[in-house]
């Protein structure tokens, strides 16, 4: 049987991390959650590799942009998210994707 692969969802929103736990575990993927930037860094440096980047666009802290460089620069697949209507607006405008 093959190893489920890992996602890391950065979220800092409790019950929106919840919410994407739940609907990525039931579609049989190992999830590891950080509540920002910090954790995200501490986690990618951890042996037990991530397959995968889950963010949330509109983090304080360290910008979502540098964290996403950072997993760009890790080869990591990465999805943007947000619920903002600003930041939907935004991407929209500038041909961003964003989930």
């Amino acid at each position: 049987m093959a190893k489920a692969k890992h996602v890391l969802v950065v979220e800092p929103t409790e019950g929106v991390c919840e919410i994407l736990f739940a609907m990525l575990d039931s579609h049989g993927y190992r999830v590891t959650t950080a509540d920002g930037g910090e954790a995200m860094r501490r986690l990618l440096d951890e042996p037990d590799a991530i397959d995968a980047v889950v963010l949330d666009a509109t983090l304080q802290g360290e910008t979502a942009a540098s964290l996403a460089r950072h997993a760009q620069e890790l080869r990591l697949p990465l999805v943007m998210i947000s619920g903002r209507p600003a930041v939907i607006e935004a991407a929209d405008t500038d041909g961003l994707q964003l989930l």
